[in-house]
């Protein structure tokens, strides 16, 4: 039977998942597939997330609206070019991507084809909203399954998605309008991707804690080596390697525009309980988020913050968190 993918990154959304990507790409040992978001165990439409994945038969797709005959038909030039170029590798993957049946053995079988890749996963952020019936599901896939979680502050990670939602058009919301930011920053979706406790909470129930890895969005300018090297390390994989790591590179980043005070202030009160947890349970980066928000950490005892923390190296638990959002639609 495949085996079907080694790790998965789960999120959060806006926290660094798109430049850990593109180090990856880089690396010999690592295969990831040609889409960075295959959303495939978010792909009811309970989840808040965007997926094509819902329908399982290509006869029934074909058979559905316009967007998933024009999935089809995009899956047509890609056939298309890769056989005219003798791309063959590319030609399979766009077969099993745009017309295979959307079942549990497809899934597995798009990675079955990473060569000579000693490690293969994918990295959909979405996955950070699973609940505890399809993180099952997950599981079953393959039961030594690996995960990446990364952390950014949660201030910043919602602001940051408010920006990126209103410059790829998945919002309609006024940044000029302070309550329309509100509106979206009080919507189910940002709510969930920022609630990396529950994530923690969903994910530990399922999988024993040395399976989870936390990933540390500020290491990306601080520690771009640390970051990668223990990503790497948990991968079983060298953390020497040939990859050149760029850490000015930024990847689907939104362009800056000032926090409005107002904002700031909500976010600030709706994020420091949770902010107040990850700093007790993880310190480092987690405790700097707090004191910025004006929260009561250890200032100075982590001098040199660790970039990764693996769940089964530390006491995390969720005890004293705030109450996680409701994960049903």
């Amino acid at each position: 039977m495949d085996a079907g993918p080694h790790f998965l990154g789960i999120g959060a959304h806006k926290a660094g998942t798109s430049w850990l990507h593109w180090q990856l790409r880089q690396h010999p040992d690592v295969w990831l597939p040609p889409v960075k978001e295959v959303h495939y165990f978010d792909r009811s439409d309970k989840y808040p997330s965007p997926s094509e994945l819902q329908t399982v038969s290509p006869w029934s797709r074909a058979l559905q609206g316009p967007e998933q005959r024009a999935r089809l038909r995009r899956g047509y030039w890609a056939l298309r070019s890769a056989t005219s170029a003798r791309d063959w590798a590319s030609a399979r993957w766009a077969w099993k991507w745009y017309f295979g049946r959307y079942t549990d053995r497809w899934y597995r079988r798009l990675f079955r084809t990473h060569g000579n890749s000693r490690v293969c996963g994918e990295i959909t952020p979405a996955y950070s909203m699973l609940d505890r019936r399809d993180l099952a599901a997950l599981r079953r896939i393959n039961p030594q399954l690996k995960l990446i979680f990364m952390l950014r502050n949660p201030i910043d990670r919602a602001w940051s998605s408010v920006r990126f939602n209103n410059e790829r058009g998945f919002s309609d919301a006024d940044l000029a309008s302070e309550d329309d930011i509100l509106a979206q920053l009080k919507g189910r979706s940002t709510v969930l991707r920022g609630d990396y406790l529950a994530t923690l909470d969903a994910y530990l129930s399922v999988f024993p804690p040395e399976r989870v890895l936390v990933g540390f969005y500020d290491a990306i300018s601080a520690d771009p080596a640390g970051l990668i090297n223990g990503v790497l390390d948990f991968l079983d994989l060298p953390a020497t390697h040939e990859l050149e790591i760029d850490n000015t590179r930024r990847v689907n980043a939104s362009r800056w525009r000032p926090m409005p005070k107002r904002i700031r202030r909500y976010l600030t009160d709706t994020y420091r309980p949770t902010m107040q947890v990850l700093a007790d349970r993880f310190g480092g980066y987690a405790e700097r988020w707090l004191l910025g928000a004006g929260g009561d950490g250890r200032l100075g005892v982590d001098a040199n913050p660790r970039a990764v923390v693996n769940l089964g190296a530390v006491q995390f638990d969720v005890d004293g968190a705030p109450e996680p959002a409701d994960r049903r639609p």
